[in-house]
């Protein structure tokens, strides 16, 4: 038997040698790299400025890295601020007071209003009542006048709140912000510590503005993806709270543009919301469209209804502001929309306006760098024009898209722009208060309540409610003034119980700026 040569037995051992040694070395390769790759990884991303593998570390890790990540909600401090309502889950886009001063109502995209009673507001703790806005949310808010509730809930936003709106017997405030959520607050919590709220769901949306109705019964809002209004009724239950019903169909969409603002007249006879083209619609309280306004302002930047709601007011790229008076029969049928008067004498575009709670002044503010005071209690029928009363400067409004709010005794103005404050004495036109990063963003909404003791703001998750100092400090130079010329000693007593209340009310506040 023949047998291999060994030179060909030893080439072929070799060959199978080297084949396994290669194999070993790749796979021992391979293991150091995933080793090193494991451990080195986040000193190379230190190194190279990048953050960590985030699907490293430990649950706990992982769970303080969301906390981290989390938006954190902005504080701020003054020593005027007198509350901050922190209960919706969205941004607040609307807000509102109701009319008697009692009540506060703010909507946000978090699908909610929520409703807040003033009397908290120098509370600890600010409850308020929340309205769901279901499979929408609101972005326009305004009470009905008898502003009933559902339940406590000591719960606050979970998003940024758009809108706000205080109920016409001032016990309410309804919030509505993007969480879904429309809060509905007690206005007596202000002051306390808790503020508690009750909240109505928005489904598959969230409203952008809210207001009450002027029985303070049911509420509206603009819901941000359906384009449309929705009306929620309050209605009691045998237990002593209050559920929030949307009713079965909303407002038919009519709208082209984004909406800018809606309203409803006390009367409870009309609502108007107008977009930011050129148009206003009025509707009966059933949802049909009664009239059709075109402002020929190029576009629309704020529109509203007057407290007397007897007009519709609204202003745009033109420097005026144009007001249309709502008329109606005797037995309360609509019969036209009329040109009343304009306010004119800004040299640009006009960004917004006010009415007092009278609706016998009016104040504007413009690109031109300026805001005035205007006396409206005029004879429109007989063509007589408003006339001025005060202009005063401004200069951030000639750069930035100002809000403005006029207190219900047209004393004080509040103007915002970006995320502050400022107030002005409208008798002097000078600036007494600047409030700084009021919110974390844009202030969104700006509303004196129906007695002007407070003004909130809304911008990111929070309202702010702030002491109204200066208009403490208008009454009582008003009053020093007429009891000088007060001849008549019943008038002498009464406003010198006048001025020792807002004397008191500025003592009770600490030290004033001189």
């Amino acid at each position: 038997m023949e047998l291999p040569q060994m030179p060909e037995m030893m080439g072929l051992s070799l060959l199978l040698g080297l084949l396994a040694l290669m194999a070993t070395a790749a796979v021992a390769r391979g293991w150091l790299r995933a080793e090193e790759e494991k451990c080195g990884r986040p000193a190379r991303q230190k190194a190279n400025g990048l953050p960590p593998d985030k699907s490293s570390g430990s649950k706990k890790q992982k769970q303080q890295r969301i906390r981290k990540e989390k938006p954190q909600q902005h504080n701020f401090t003054h020593r005027l601020l007198a509350a901050a309502l922190k209960s919706h889950g969205g941004n607040i886009s609307c807000m509102d007071f109701s009319s008697n001063g009692k009540y506060l109502a703010t909507c946000a995209d978090d699908r909610t209003v929520r409703i807040w009673s003033t009397k908290d507001f120098l509370q600890r703790e600010h409850r308020s009542m929340r309205a769901s806005v279901e499979l929408d949310h609101a972005t326009l808010v305004r009470f009905s006048p008898d502003c009933r509730w559902d339940r406590i809930e000591p719960q606050s936003h979970g998003g940024n709140i758009s809108c706000m709106d205080f109920s016409s017997n001032g016990k309410y405030l309804a919030t509505c912000a993007d969480d879904r959520t429309v809060r509905i607050w007690s206005t007596k919590d202000f002051l306390q510590r808790e503020h508690r709220s009750m909240r109505a769901s928005v489904e598959l949306d969230h409203a952008t503005l809210v207001r009450f109705s002027p029985d303070c019964r049911a509420f509206i809002v603009w819901l941000a993806n359906g384009d449309t209004l929705r009306v929620f009724k309050m209605t009691k239950r045998e237990d002593g709270g209050y559920t929030f019903t949307a009713t079965p169909e909303d407002f038919p969409k009519k709208h082209k543009a984004s909406i800018i603002n809606i309203g409803i007249a006390n009367t409870g006879k009309f609502i108007m919301t107008a977009s930011s083209d050129t148009t206003i619609l009025i509707w009966s309280l059933k949802g049909q469209v009664l009239s059709t306004i075109n402002t020929n302002q190029m576009n629309n930047t704020h529109a509203a209804v007057s407290p007397c709601s007897r007009f519709v007011a609204s202003c745009g790229f033109t420097p005026d502001v144009k007001v249309w008076e709502v008329r109606f029969g005797k037995k309360g049928d609509f019969q036209e929309v009329v040109r009343a008067f304009e306010l004119k004498g800004h040299s640009a575009a006009v960004h917004s306006f006010a009415f007092s709670k009278d609706s016998r002044r009016m104040a504007s503010v413009s690109k031109d760098g300026t805001w005035k005071l205007w006396d409206t209690d005029v004879e429109y029928k007989k063509q007589q024009d408003p006339y001025l009363l005060r202009t005063g400067r401004f200069e951030e409004a000639s750069t930035t898209l100002c809000r403005l709010a006029l207190s219900p005794d047209a004393q004080v103005l509040a103007l915002a722009s970006g995320s502050n404050i400022h107030l002005f004495n409208t008798r002097r036109g000078e600036k007494e208060e600047c409030f700084e990063q009021v919110h974390g963003e844009a202030i969104t909404d700006l509303s004196f309540d129906i007695t002007g003791q407070f003004l909130a703001s809304s911008g990111d998750r929070a309202v702010r409610i702030f002491h109204n100092t200066p208009g403490h400090r208008a009454v009582v130079e008003e009053t020093q003034g007429l009891l000088k010329r007060a001849s008549n000693e019943s008038t002498r007593q009464m406003l010198q119980q006048r001025l020792t209340r807002a004397q008191e009310a500025l003592k009770s506040l600490g030290p004033q700026k001189k």
